[in-house]
């Protein structure tokens, strides 16, 4: 019993990997000119909150130089956030369905995170407006690596736990 049940974890998580692999693309596949009004409208919210903290200098809201870089943040963390939720996810898949441990894991993940980095870009050179870039991949697998690093001490944790809980008895 115990067989099948991991063999199911291990198929939810290879299906969670792939799903939110496709929610990526999916967002790559988008026109230049919409996707960069979706994530101008979180540098209208956050130059709304700069305003609205009373700062002297920004009472007239951000200048084009500032909303360039603003907007470049932006999508940067964006780029950061999803490839980590990813690495969190095929963290997950290789240490349960594939029993990675250690350096095998951090390969693994490295290396098929790397290679959907790179899918993601390269999907973009066939999308209206936009183009792959290395800064993106750097972006990408930064959220990899942050997502592996948060695996692991999750990994962490909950080890130490359970070595105490037996210590204990």
């Amino acid at each position: 019993m115990f067989f099948f049940k991991k063999r199911i974890c291990s198929i939810v998580l290879c299906i969670l990997a792939v799903a939110y692999y496709a929610v990526i693309v999916s967002f790559s596949v988008v026109p230049a000119k919409q996707s960069a009004s979706e994530s101008g409208k979180y540098v209208e919210v956050i130059e709304k909150i700069v305003v609205a903290t009373g700062n002297r200098n920004n009472s007239e809201g951000f200048s084009n130089l500032v909303k360039t870089r603003v907007h470049s943040i932006v999508r940067k963390t964006a780029h950061m956030i999803n490839f980590s939720i990813l690495g969190f996810l095929v963290s997950m898949m290789f240490f349960e369905a594939f029993n990675a441990r250690n350096k095998k894991l951090l390969f693994s993940v490295l290396f098929l995170g790397g290679f959907c980095s790179v899918g993601d870009e390269f999907t973009q050179l066939f999308v209206k407006g936009r183009a792959a870039r290395l800064t993106d991949i750097f972006w990408d697998m930064s959220g990899i690596l942050f997502g592996l690093m948060c695996f692991f001490i999750l990994i962490m944790t909950f080890t130490n736990q359970k070595e105490r809980v037996r210590g204990e008895k």
